[in-house]
C-alpha cells in the first residue's frame, strides 16, 4: 500500500516544490514522453499512415498505421489493435525503448511493444482510437465543446466506432477478414458488436481478447469500488456529459513532477490501486512516459457505464432510467448484450491472476456466457500479473506478445 512518509513527502513537494528537501536525483526526460504516436513509430524508423474514418453518426476518427518499408514484398493481412479506456494508439508502442527496425527479431530483447513486434514480422498493423481520446475529437456537425459531443459510452463504440474501422481498413487491403487485438475496453467492445452484429464474426480471425472486460462484478479494484459508493457520482456523470473529470493535463503536469525520481511511488500506486498490485513488472524508469500517454481522454458516460457493470453484475447497454429506456430499448431496463449469440470460433483470451479489473470470476462468467469453443484460453502463470501489465510488463514481449504472434503465425503463417 501507498508508504505513509513518501506520502507525506509528495504534499510537502507540492507545497514547497524548491525546498532543498525537494531537491531529489530525477531521471533525464525521456524523449518518448511527448511524441505522438506518429512520432514514436517514425522514431523507430518505420513509416507511418494517418487515416480519418467516419462513423455512421458522424464521428471523425483517427487510425494510425505502421509502415514497415522492408515488407513491401511480403506483407501479411491487417491487424487491428484496440486500446483500453482512457488510452489510445499510443499504448501498443510505449512500453519500451527498443523496437526499431534495427533492433533485431529476438522478441526478449524487443518485443515489448506490439505494434512494431507485428510490424518487423510484417503484419500490416493498424491502431485505431476510441472517440473522444486525443485523436478522435472531431464530428462532422458538432463541436467538441458541446455537451451533445460527448453523448457516449461503449455502446456507441461498439455499434459505430468497430464497424467503421474494420470496413474501413477491409476496404483499404482488399481481404475480406482481418486480425482484431484488444485490451480491456477494446474487447468490451468487440464483445458487444459480435453479440449483436453477428456478420461481423466473419470479418474477424482471429479475435484475441486481451485482459477481457464485459461483466465486472467481480472487481477487486479499489478506485473503481470506492467510484460506485460516492453519493451522486452516477448523477453528476449522467447529468454532465462532456470529457471525462479527471484532467488529462493535470495527471501529466503530475507526472513530470513524481515520476522521475523517488516519490514515484504515487505514480505506482495509483497504477496498482485500479489494477491490481504487480511491482516486480513495472519499469519505473518508463513511469513518466506512460503518465504522459495516459489518460488520453474519453465521456463521463463512458466511465459511467462502467460503475453500472459493476453495480449491476450484468453486461448491458447503458442505463437511462426507466422513461428514457422504454423510448430507447422498449423496456424498464437496459437489454443485456447477448453473448451467447456470439458465432465467431476464432476468439482467444489472455488474461491475468492478479488482474483487478478483469477478474479470473468474471472471465470465467464470461466464457460460460460464450457458447463458441475458443482457440486459447489462457492464464499468465504469475499470480500477481495484472490488468496494465499486458502493455506495460518488463516481460510483455516474452509472455504476452511472443504468444500472440503464436496465435496469428496459425492463420498467417510465414512463407
Amino acid at each position: 500500500m501507498i508508504d505513509l512518509l513518501k506520502l507525506s513527502s509528495l504534499l510537502l513537494c507540492i507545497l514547497l516544490p524548491e525546498s532543498t528537501f525537494c531537491a531529489v536525483k530525477r531521471c533525464p526526460p525521456d524523449p518518448d514522453e511527448n511524441r505522438s504516436t506518429i512520432e514514436l513509430i517514425e522514431s523507430r524508423g518505420f513509416r507511418s499512415e494517418v487515416h480519418t474514418v467516419i462513423a455512421k453518426d458522424n464521428f471523425m476518427l483517427i487510425v494510425h498505421r505502421i509502415v514497415n518499408p522492408l515488407c513491401q514484398d511480403k506483407r501479411k493481412p491487417p491487424v487491428l489493435l484496440q486500446h483500453g479506456i482512457l488510452s489510445s494508439s499510443a499504448d501498443w508502442v510505449i512500453n519500451s525503448p527498443d523496437g526499431g527496425l534495427n533492433d533485431g527479431p529476438n522478441v526478449n530483447d524487443s518485443g515489448n511493444n506490439l505494434g512494431f513486434l507485428l510490424s518487423k514480422a510484417c503484419y500490416d498493423v493498424w491502431m485505431s482510437n476510441s472517440r473522444g481520446n486525443i485523436y478522435s475529437s472531431r464530428h462532422r456537425h458538432i463541436n467538441v465543446k458541446s455537451s451533445d459531443f460527448w453523448k457516449f459510452s461503449f455502446d456507441e463504440m461498439a455499434e459505430y466506432d468497430q464497424p467503421a474501422f474494420i470496413d474501413y481498413i477491409l476496404n483499404a487491403t482488399g481481404f475480406d477478414h482481418l486480425s482484431y487485438v484488444g485490451h480491456s475496453q477494446g474487447t468490451t467492445q468487440m464483445f458487444a458488436l459480435l453479440s449483436n452484429s453477428t456478420e461481423y464474426s466473419a470479418k474477424i480471425k482471429p479475435f484475441i481478447a486481451l485482459a477481457p472486460v464485459a461483466m465486472l462484478g467481480n472487481t477487486k479494484s479499489e478506485l473503481l469500488r470506492a467510484a460506485t459508493e460516492v453519493p451522486f457520482l452516477d448523477y453528476y456523470l449522467h447529468e454532465h456529459p462532456g470529457p471525462f473529470i479527471i484532467s488529462d493535463h493535470d495527471i501529466h503536469l503530475l507526472s513530470k513532477l513524481f515520476c522521475r525520481h523517488e516519490l514515484d511511488v504515487i505514480c505506482l500506486n495509483f497504477i496498482f490501486l485500479l489494477s491490481g498490485y504487480d511491482e516486480p513488472m513495472i519499469n519505473r524508469t518508463r513511469l513518466q512516459v506512460y503518465y504522459q500517454h495516459t489518460p488520453a481522454g474519453t465521456s463521463n458516460w463512458a466511465i459511467l457505464h462502467y460503475l453500472q457493470l459493476v453495480k449491476s453484475k450484468k453486461f448491458s447497454k447503458m442505463d437511462f432510467g426507466k422513461e428514457t429506456n422504454l423510448i430507447k430499448y422498449g423496456q424498464e431496463i437496459p437489454p443485456v448484450y447477448p453473448l451467447e449469440k456470439i458465432t465467431n470460433k476464432h476468439i482467444a483470451l489472455i488474461y491475468g491472476l492478479g488482474d483487478w479489473l478483469s477478474d479470473p470470476k468474471d472471465v470465467r462468467l464470461l466464457k460460460n456466457s460464450l457458447k463458441v469453443p475458443l482457440i486459447d484460453d489462457y492464464a499468465l502463470p504469475f499470480p500477481k500479473w495484472n490488468h496494465v501489465d499486458f502493455l506495460w510488463a518488463k516481460s510483455a514481449g516474452e509472455y504476452v506478445n511472443k504468444r500472440i504472434l503464436g496465435i496469428l503465425s496459425k492463420y498467417w503463417p510465414s512463407n
